[in-house]
């Protein structure tokens, strides 16, 4: 993620194009920060440039980051520290600690998730919070575990 085409779905799901752009960029962060991690795709400079940047300057000042920082700031907690939990458990040779580690990682539909609710409310969340999770966790556990194969 993002393509255009999801970034259209993700607006269609969220409706607020600051929420969608601070959604993205959250998103390219963890997945530049796991391929850094993993170090099973190389990351190129510019890149790892951008993203800082994104982190460091775009955040902070997108409006709806602004408006809604004391509940996104602890939903960025919970899933850094999912992260962080997922890739020690998957690194356990533990078939069911890999499934964990599996579940852990959708942490990040749950950010979308509570920007649609912020934008649109209780209502609409639940009408789309499948959809956002079939946008974003489009991995299979066979997929995945394939992966950790690597």
């Amino acid at each position: 993620m993002p393509s255009e085409n999801e970034k259209n779905l993700l607006f269609a799901v969220i409706r607020d194009w600051d929420a969608v752009r601070f959604a993205q960029m959250i998103f390219r962060a963890s997945q530049v920060l796991d391929d850094l991690y993993d170090q099973d795709h190389e990351v190129p400079k510019e890149k790892i440039v951008k993203t800082f940047w994104e982190v460091l300057v775009e955040i902070p000042s997108n409006p709806f980051y602004l408006r809604n920082i004391a509940t996104l700031t602890p939903l960025l907690q919970g899933m850094m520290l999912d992260w962080i939990d997922s890739c020690t458990l998957e690194r356990s040779g533990s078939e069911h600690e890999q499934n964990v580690a599996f579940v852990l990682r959708d942490s990040v539909s749950a950010l979308a998730i509570h920007c649609a609710y912020l934008v649109n409310g209780y209502d609409w969340m639940v009408d789309v919070s499948p959809d956002i999770r079939r946008l974003i966790f489009n991995e299979s556990v066979e997929e995945y575990r394939k992966e950790l194969d690597r």
